[in-house]
């Protein structure tokens, strides 16, 4: 199996927003209106999430139809990546951070399958493989 590193499958850039809590990134004053449509708007220094999308999109369309890769990335690539594959709607959420209309857990699995040029979300935030751990099961 080969492993490669492909910088489209990285987390958002959050520009000035990134390092930073959300306490603080309120005070910035291009957060309200990143906040309002971060889908959109970019951060300032950053990205839109549709731009995370676009990324994606370029990722996904250089697949081989036939092919099995196992992809590791974050969060907001992910769900953004799904909305747009699933045609979801993302928009500006009262007391959410994020818009999404997915929620996503940390080191879960998420699978999408390739039928006829059309994806398909198989598998959406598993977490099954972290049962043993959490429960004590296994040395860690």
């Amino acid at each position: 199996m080969d492993a490669a590193r492909d910088a489209r499958l990285r987390e958002v850039h959050f520009g000035e927003f990134d390092g930073q809590n959300v306490e603080k990134n309120r005070l910035h004053p291009l957060f309200q209106e990143w906040a309002e449509t971060p889908w959109s708007t970019p951060a300032p220094g950053g990205e839109s999430f549709a731009d995370v999308a676009r990324r994606g999109l370029a990722w996904l369309s250089e697949l081989p139809e036939d092919a099995n890769v196992l992809a590791f990335s974050h969060s907001v690539f992910v769900r953004s990546l799904v909305c747009v594959l699933l045609g979801l709607k993302v928009e500006a959420r009262d007391g959410w951070t994020f818009p999404f209309p997915l929620s996503l857990a940390h080191a879960s699995l998420t699978r999408l399958a390739r039928h006829r040029g059309e994806w398909a979300l198989e598998v959406f935030s598993d977490t099954a493989h972290l049962e043993p751990w959490a429960a004590g099961l296994l040395d860690v």
